[in-house]
């Protein structure tokens, strides 16, 4: 058999089929092919019988078909090719199916309220956290930069009063006032205001 008879019988025949024989002509079993790719015998006789239903998915059965047609000798991408052309029409017929029915209307419009949920939940994460940021953090360190600011910047004011009091004695038992870095002016009196209360 040349390799233009291999491509009319691909054309011509069911892949099923065509696998079937193929094996058959190099004298292997059902159990052969199995073990050679590591599958049960169930899923080659159910590819030989044309049930690829029993296959979960139809890349699996793809590569289940491409492995089993190399086995035996033929080409993988004409048998695939063939393949597509033979689930072809199941696969329309799956679709019209799906879009007939009402179940697929009902899950998109739910998978779609699922999805908008989720992105109201993010974007309401987000404000979150932004609120928790702004009401408790920045706070905290705009405080923590004045406090550090004051503290640090002193007046020569300060520094003289600074100086005064750690000259005056202490033992009047009067405790001088911590320097808290606010300046507070004392109420200055004028001079008549003291002669009139002698």
């Amino acid at each position: 058999m040349t390799s233009d008879e291999t491509e009319q019988t691909v054309s011509t025949e069911a892949v099923s089929q065509q696998l079937k024989k193929a094996r058959e002509k190099h004298g292997l079993s059902v159990s052969q092919i199995a073990d050679a790719q590591h599958l049960r015998a169930t899923i080659i006789q159910a590819i030989e019988n044309g049930d690829y239903g029993q296959i979960g998915s139809e890349l699996f059965l793809k590569g289940y078909i491409r492995a089993y047609a190399k086995q035996v000798g033929l080409s993988g991408d004409a048998v695939i090719a063939e393949l597509d052309r033979e689930l072809e029409p199941a696969r329309q017929q799956k679709a019209r199916e799906r879009e007939a029915s009402p179940l697929v209307d009902i899950e998109r419009r739910k998978n779609r309220k699922r999805r908008i949920g989720k992105l109201l939940m993010i974007i309401m994460a987000f404000v979150l956290v932004g609120a928790a940021v702004i009401l408790f953090v920045v706070p905290k360190f705009t405080a923590g930069e004045a406090g550090a600011s004051l503290s640090t910047t002193s007046t020569p004011g300060d520094q003289a009063v600074a100086a005064n009091s750690a000259e005056e004695p202490t033992g009047s038992g009067v405790q001088p006032e911590p320097n808290t870095g606010v300046d507070v002016e004392t109420p200055v009196l004028p001079d008549n205001a003291v002669d009139s209360t002698i």
